[in-house]
């Protein structure tokens, strides 16, 4: 479960969004580390929709705001690894809008 504490100032302030943002940081780690032992992990966000619902089956207390679920477990087949592409394939320099550094 992925969520914040309403005690923190700036919920009680009402700033939902960086309450929000603060958690992807952490979430990206735990994909991250999840992939390095070997398990798969997805971040959903839809709980968000039936947020009151899911506290309730969870016993999640009130001053907790849940901003998605990860779900994690062991891949039904190997993934293979991604395909790297070149820097220079996936950038482009612009200075003035004249291209430094054409293709």
């Amino acid at each position: 479960m992925v969520g914040a504490d309403l005690r923190v100032p700036s919920a009680v302030r009402g700033i939902d969004l960086t309450l929000a943002a603060s958690i992807h940081p952490a979430v990206q780690n735990l994909l991250l580390a999840a992939k390095g032992l070997g398990t798969s992990a997805c971040l959903a966000t839809s709980i968000t929709l039936a947020e009151k619902r899911v506290k309730e089956i969870l016993k999640v207390p009130q001053r907790f705001r849940l901003f998605g679920l990860i779900y994690l477990g062991y891949p039904a087949s190997t993934m293979k690894p991604p395909v790297r592409r070149l820097v220079k394939d996936v950038v482009a320099y612009y200075q003035a809008g004249f291209e430094r550094n054409p293709a």
